[in-house]
């Protein structure tokens, strides 16, 4: 019954995924345990978002992370949500704090308790596409290409 009422907020989160995810996946993911899922609503019979994390274990620590985020109204409760973020993140063990991927309209939207930390960029894999002149090895340095 839940899924019924999240799953049509969360669509067009996972569409923007450009494949990185389906909604079909994220639904497994969250029976299964991987991803939680979270419900804002007015009350039982209206829910006005939807919202989904799971905690991600890094070298230094763990996270969590905000990964998909649908519905409307933000300006009513993102304030809120963000209190329960990181009570969520406290009793979780979250050492190195919250995280979110999203668009950049986000930087507007979330508290100032955020802060951007990165840009993430993507091109598709051209297969057709002759090897440019020169060669990539790498050089057994962190990041680097060979010279």
């Amino acid at each position: 019954m839940v899924w019924g009422f999240a799953k049509p907020m969360l669509e067009r989160a996972v569409a923007v995924s450009n494949g990185r995810m389906t909604i079909d996946k994220l639904h497994d993911q969250i029976r299964s345990g991987s991803q939680h899922l979270w419900l804002i609503a007015e009350n039982t019979r209206h829910p006005v978002a939807a919202f989904t994390t799971r905690i991600v274990d890094y070298p230094e620590g763990k996270m969590l992370n905000v990964q998909f985020l649908g519905g409307e109204r933000m300006a009513e409760w993102v304030n809120q949500v963000d209190d329960l973020l990181n009570r969520v993140a406290i009793d979780a063990g979250c050492t190195m704090g919250i995280e979110l991927t999203g668009r950049k309209g986000w930087k507007r939207a979330l508290p100032s308790t955020w802060s951007e930390e990165f840009t993430s960029f993507r091109r598709p894999v051209l297969n057709d596409k002759p090897l440019s002149s020169g060669t990539a090895e790498p050089s057994g340095e962190p990041g680097g290409v060979g010279s």
